[in-house]
C-alpha cells in the first residue's frame, strides 16, 4: 500500500472514530431506572394489563417462581391475566441496582420484589423476593424487557 493511500486510510479512520456517537451511560441509567419504577408503578395500580405487558418486548420470556416460563407477547399476557385474577393479588418492586452496557443499549435492573397472595385462613400474605430484568434498547430507543426473572422466600425468610 503506498503511504498516500495508507495516510487517506487513517485519515478516514479518524473522522469515522471521531463522527461515532457518544453514550451517556447516566443518562441511560436514569431513563433505564426511571422505565422499571413506571412499569413498578403499572404493576402496582393492577389494572390495565396491556400497560403491564408493554413494557415486555414481543418476545420476552419471565420465569417466575414456581411456575412454568412464559415466552412471548401472547404468554405473558396470559400469565399476567391469571395473576390478576387470583383473590387479592398485587406486586409491587423497587429496583436498587441498574447498569447500563457501555454500547448503551443493553442493560439490566436488579432489586426486591413484593408479592400480596392469599393466605390459608382466607386472608392474604406478602411475600418478600428479589428480581433480575434484562433490558434492550428497540428500535424506537424505548427500553423493553427481554428477560424478566424473580423468586420470592418464604414466609418469615430472609435474605
Amino acid at each position: 500500500m503506498t503511504t498516500p493511500r495508507l495516510s487517506a486510510y487513517v485519515a478516514l479512520l479518524g473522522v469515522v472514530t471521531a463522527c461515532a456517537p457518544t453514550i451517556d451511560l447516566e443518562a441511560e441509567r436514569a431513563a433505564l431506572r426511571e422505565t422499571d419504577e413506571a412499569w413498578a408503578a403499572a404493576a402496582s395500580a393492577g389494572t390495565d394489563v396491556e400497560l403491564m405487558a408493554s413494557y415486555w418486548s414481543d418476545d420476552a420470556t419471565v420465569y417466575p417462581n414456581d411456575a412454568p416460563m412464559a415466552q412471548g407477547t401472547d404468554a405473558i399476557l396470559a400469565f399476567v391475566r391469571s395473576s390478576l385474577e387470583i383473590p387479592g393479588f398485587s406486586v409491587n418492586w423497587q429496583p436498587q441496582e441498574v447498569v447500563v452496557a457501555e454500547s448503551g443499549d443493553l442493560g439490566w435492573t436488579s432489586g426486591t420484589n413484593e408479592f400480596t397472595v392469599p393466605n390459608p385462613e382466607g386472608g392474604t400474605m406478602t411475600i418478600r423476593g428479589h428480581y433480575v430484568a434484562v433490558w434492550q434498547k428497540d428500535a424506537d430507543g424505548n427500553w423493553k424487557c427481554v428477560v424478566d426473572m424473580f423468586n420470592t422466600r418464604s414466609p418469615g425468610g430472609t435474605g
